[in-house]
């Protein structure tokens, strides 16, 4: 048919050609490797800051109960030693009888 081409040729040529496929092949897997390590970069971004977030917000929280705490702390401490003097008081009234009724 074509008698100019000859069997070295055919081959060179199919060498030629699947060397083409092959680096075609190598540069999308290259690209699609980039933009999947693109995608995994963001990603790994973003979980980072949602746990930066959580952590922030647990040790707001933390120091928010341990602050409520002292104060809450202080307040029974407060209201014990007002109910100990009214007990203290209410004790001597009794002991006394003031207040009672002649009869």
């Amino acid at each position: 048919m074509f008698p100019f081409i000859t069997p070295t040729m055919i081959y060179s040529a199919c060498g030629v050609l699947l060397s083409a496929l092959g680096a075609v092949c190598g540069f999308v897997i290259k690209k699609a490797g980039e933009f999947l390590r693109t995608q995994w970069n963001m990603a790994m971004e973003k979980l980072t800051t949602i746990e930066t977030t959580t952590r922030n917000q647990a040790e707001n929280h933390l120091q928010t109960i341990q602050t409520e705490a002292v104060k809450q702390t202080a307040l029974l401490e407060t209201m014990t030693k007002e109910q100990a003097e009214t007990n203290s008081y209410l004790k001597a009234v009794i002991d006394l009888g003031i207040g009672r009724r002649a009869s």
